[in-house]
C-alpha cells in the first residue's frame, strides 16, 4: 500500500466509497507530472507525490513528518512567509512566485499553489499545495520581459515595471492594513561628471549606484531606474515609518564610499525623498508628487541627506510664495486668531486644559487647518513674532478665568525648532509670565521628539530655566520620532502625547494599537501621562479609557473654541475640577 493509499484510509470510513476513492487519488497524485505536498492544518508534511521526490530530492521518508520550511532558500526574508500565511488564513488559497532550495542546494524559481481544505465544519483538515519548475518558462520569456520591463543600462526595473509593483503594493497594503514607502532619489553631482569625464562614465557611475541600492534593501523592494539619474525604490509591508528612514540612511551611508570609474576614485552622495502611504495618500500619482517634493526639500537642506515628506512640504509645493505673503498681510492685518482645544481627563470626562492653536478662519489661500498655518509660519520666520503673541495671549487668558473667580487651567502652546533656536527664548517666556502675573505652572510647552532631544544635547541652559520657572514640557506624537526616554533624563516632562494617526487606527489596526498601549505604559513608567489628540469617536475614546490614558482631546470631546467661548466651558464643568 502506498503511502497516499494509508492517507487516504485514514480519512474515508464509507467502505462504499473508499475503493474508488483511493483508486482515482492514488493514480493521479502518483502520477501527475506536478510536485503535490500535503500537510496538516499546524504545517507539518504528512503526504509527497514522486514527482516531488524528483524535482526536490527528498524521499517521503525524509519529507513526511518535517515542515516546509527544509525547502527554504533564504531568499525571503520572514515578512514574504508571513504575508504567505496571512493571505492563506484569511482566503484559504495564496499563489505566486517562489525561491526554494532543493536537498542538493541548489535554488530555483518556483510557482507555487497553495489551498486549505476544509471538513463539513468548514475546519481546515489539510494544505495542499503545487509547486511547478518556472525555469523552462523563465529562459522562453527572460529576453522579452527584460525588453519591457527592465533597463536596460542597470537592469533594475523600469518605468513600467515600477509603475505596475507600486500598484501593486498599494493594493496589497490597503487589504492588510500596512503601510508603503516609496523612496525617490538622484545622484548628487552626476551632471557634472556626466559632462566631465564623458557619457560612458556617467554610464558606469548610474551602473555602480544601482548595485549599491540593491545592496541596501530586501529582495522583496522594488529598485527602479526612471530615467537618467532618477532612481525611485519601493518598501512595500512596512508596519513601521521609522524602517522606511532607517532603510534611507543605509542607501546614503552606502554611497560614501568612492566610486570607482575609469579606473578613478569619484565621488557622488545621494539626497531622497521619502513618502509614506496611506499617511500621504494612497495613489501613485500623489504619491509620486509627495516624493519628489521631498526629495527637492532634503537637496535644499543639504545634500546626502534624506526627508519624509511633511505638511510642509506640501506648502511649500504648490504656490509657497503666494502663501507666504498672504500670511505676512494677514498677519499685519491682525487676521490671525487662536483657538483652544480643551483637553479632557479620560476618567471624571472634565475639562482639565486647553491647547492654545493658530488659526487663520479667513484665510483665502488654501490654509485650511491650524497645523498648516503654523508650518508656513515657522517656515518664513514669522512663527517669531506670532509666537510671542500666542504665548502672551494665553497666559492672559488664564489670568482672566483666574481674575473672574474661575479655576485656572493649564495651557499647552506649542513651539518650534525655530523658536527655541532664538536667543534667550527662556527668558522671553519668562518675561512674558512676569507681564502677565501668571504662574510658570498653568503653562506647558508641547515640542515634537526631535526638538526636544536636539535642545536637550545643544542648549545652553533652556530647560534649566523652564524647570525652574514651573512650566511643564509636553512631547508631541512620542512614537514617531527616533528617540528614546533616556535622552530627556532630567528635562521637566509631564506628558507623552500620542499622535492622531495613531489613535485614528484604534480598533481596526492592531499595530496602532499596541503601540499606543506601548506608549501608555511608558509613560506611567516614568511617572507622567498619557495624552491622545485626534480622538474623533465613541470607540477610540472608550479604547484609550480601557488602556489607561490619561486624557484626550479631539472633536469627538469638543471643537476647538474662540477664546470668547472658554469662560462658558469652565462654568459647564461645575465646579470646575481642573
Amino acid at each position: 500500500m502506498s503511502d497516499m493509499e494509508r492517507f487516504f484510509e485514514n480519512k474515508i470510513t464509507d467502505p462504499a466509497i473508499l475503493s474508488q476513492a483511493l483508486h482515482v487519488a492514488t493514480h493521479v497524485m502518483e502520477n501527475i507530472g506536478e510536485s503535490v505536498i500535503v500537510t496538516d492544518p499546524t504545517g507539518e508534511i504528512v503526504y509527497v507525490n514522486p514527482a516531488f521526490t524528483q524535482m526536490m530530492g527528498y524521499t517521503a521518508e525524509e519529507a513526511i513528518g518535517k515542515k516546509p520550511s527544509i525547502l527554504r532558500s533564504g531568499r525571503h526574508d520572514e515578512g514574504f512567509y508571513r504575508n504567505l500565511w496571512q493571505t492563506l488564513l484569511a482566503t484559504g488559497r495564496w499563489q505566486g512566485e517562489i525561491w526554494d532550495r532543493k536537498k542538493s542546494g541548489d535554488i530555483y524559481p518556483l510557482w507555487l499553489s497553495v489551498t486549505a481544505v476544509k471538513d463539513s465544519r468548514d475546519q481546515v483538515t489539510h494544505y495542499v499545495g503545487a509547486l511547478t519548475d518556472l525555469r523552462v518558462a523563465k529562459q522562453t520569456d527572460s529576453d522579452l520581459e527584460r525588453l519591457a520591463h527592465y533597463d536596460p543600462l542597470t537592469g533594475l526595473a523600469n518605468r513600467i515595471l515600477f509603475r505596475d509593483r507600486l500598484e501593486q503594493a498599494l493594493r496589497e497594503a490597503d487589504r492588510r492594513r500596512v503601510k508603503v514607502a516609496l523612496m525617490m532619489l538622484d545622484l548628487d553631482r552626476f551632471k557634472t561628471i556626466n559632462d566631465t569625464m564623458g557619457h560612458s562614465a556617467g554610464d558606469q557611475l548610474l551602473i555602480a549606484a544601482a548595485g549599491r541600492l540593491q545592496k541596501s534593501v530586501r529582495i522583496t523592494d522594488t529598485v527602479a531606474r526612471l530615467g537618467g539619474d532618477e532612481f525611485a525604490v519601493i518598501l512595500p509591508d512596512l508596519e513601521d515609518v521609522q524602517a522606511a528612514g532607517k532603510v534611507a540612511r543605509k542607501v546614503i551611508d552606502a554611497f560614501t564610499e568612492p566610486f570607482i570609474v575609469d579606473g578613478r576614485e569619484v565621488f557622488s552622495s545621494t539626497s531622497i525623498g521619502i513618502t509614506v502611504s496611506p499617511l500621504d495618500g494612497v495613489r501613485p500619482d500623489k504619491l509620486l508628487q509627495n516624493a519628489d517634493a521631498a526629495l527637492y526639500y532634503a537637496k535644499d537642506q543639504g545634500r546626502s541627506s534624506f526627508h519624509f515628506f511633511s505638511r510642509e512640504m506640501k506648502i511649500e509645493f504648490v504656490d509657497r510664495m503666494e502663501m507666504e505673503l498672504a500670511l505676512r498681510a494677514g498677519w499685519e492685518l491682525n487676521e490671525l486668531e487662536i483657538f483652544y482645544e480643551p483637553v479632557i481627563e479620560l476618567t471624571s470626562r472634565h475639562v482639565v486644559g486647553f491647547e492654545a492653536l493658530l488659526g487663520w478662519p479667513n484665510a483665502g489661500c488654501g490654509l485650511d487647518s491650524c497645523q498648516e498655518v503654523t508650518a508656513l509660519a515657522d517656515e518664513t520666520g514669522l512663527i517669531i513674532p506670532i509666537g510671542e503673541w500666542v504665548l502672551r495671549t494665553a497666559c492672559s487668558r488664564v489670568k482672566e478665568a483666574l481674575a473672574s473667580g474661575l479655576s485656572a487651567f493649564p495651557v499647552t502652546v506649542n513651539v518650534t525648532r525655530r523658536q527655541i533656536k532664538q536667543k534667550n527664548f527662556a527668558e522671553q517666556i519668562i518675561r512674558i509670565l512676569d507681564e502677565t502675573g501668571l504662574e510658570g505652572r498653568f503653562v506647558q510647552l508641547e515640542m515634537s521628539e526631535d526638538v526636544a532631544r536636539e535642545t536637550a544635547s545643544n542648549s545652553d541652559g533652556f530647560f534649566g530655566a523652564i524647570r525652574d520657572s514651573g512650566i511643564g514640557i509636553s512631547i508631541d506624537d512620542f512614537g514617531t520620532g527616533c528617540s528614546c526616554l533616556k535622552e530627556f533624563r532630567g528635562l521637566p516632562l509631564t506628558r507623552l502625547k500620542i499622535g492622531k494617526e495613531f489613535v485614528q487606527g484604534l480598533g481596526t489596526d492592531r499595530a496602532d494599537g499596541m503601540l499606543v498601549k506601548a506608549v501608555i505604559s511608558l509613560a506611567h513608567f516614568f511617572g507622567l501621562k498619557a495624552a491622545a489628540e485626534g480622538v474623533e469617536t465613541r470607540e477610540q475614546a472608550e479604547i484609550l479609557q480601557s488602556m489607561g490614558c490619561d486624557e484626550g482631546q479631539g472633536r469627538y470631546y469638543f471643537e476647538p473654541a474662540a477664546g470668547k467661548e472658554l469662560a462658558g466651558i469652565l462654568r459647564s464643568q461645575g465646579s470646575g475640577a481642573l
